[in-house]
């Protein structure tokens, strides 16, 4: 899974890719940028599954990134790292569809391991809903295109016997 790191704080950025073992859970880290802005423009020419964000930063903020990617990158997962504890700021971003929301406050690399191997997990379980969907919605058109060629036979046949 390719993973964008996006944060302002430079030292941040630079040591959660340098600090994590990435590969180990099957992650690799193919980018990282400082803000929304520069994030969007990195997405429009890389593949990316999930990006690893901060809430506050310039120009574009975390939660507008997801909203942004939402509607551009619908694909693409979220995962929140923030020094607010806020429960709403929590609350939010899940509700907007991140995977996990990880204070930068009580983060130690003793908990990458569990905390990757949950993301992963959750990544892996909107894959398979993800595709539940798509075969669900499939259906659906297949059901309505036999409906329709049903109700025009049925038709032809009630013509057929009118003319009788």
């Amino acid at each position: 899974m390719n993973v964008l790191i996006v944060d302002d704080d430079k030292l941040a950025r630079k040591g959660l890719v340098a600090i994590i073992d990435w590969e180990k859970y099957g992650f690799e880290v193919v980018g990282d940028v400082q803000n929304g802005r520069k994030a969007l423009e990195f997405l429009r020419n890389h593949p990316v599954d999930i990006v690893f964000t901060d809430i506050d930063m310039p120009e574009i903020d975390g939660l507008e990134l997801m909203q942004m990617c939402g509607e551009e990158f619908p694909e693409i997962k979220f995962v929140i790292l923030s020094v607010y504890e806020s429960f709403s700021y929590a609350q939010t971003a899940i509700r907007m569809g991140a995977l996990d929301y990880i204070s930068k406050i009580s983060f130690s690399p003793e908990e990458c391991g569990t905390i990757l191997e949950r993301v992963r997990a959750k990544y892996m379980q909107t894959c398979r809903d993800g595709h539940a969907e798509e075969e669900k919605q499939e259906k659906v058109e297949e059901l309505i295109v036999f409906i329709l060629h049903s109700h025009s036979a049925v038709e032809n046949d009630l013509g057929y016997f009118t003319k009788l």
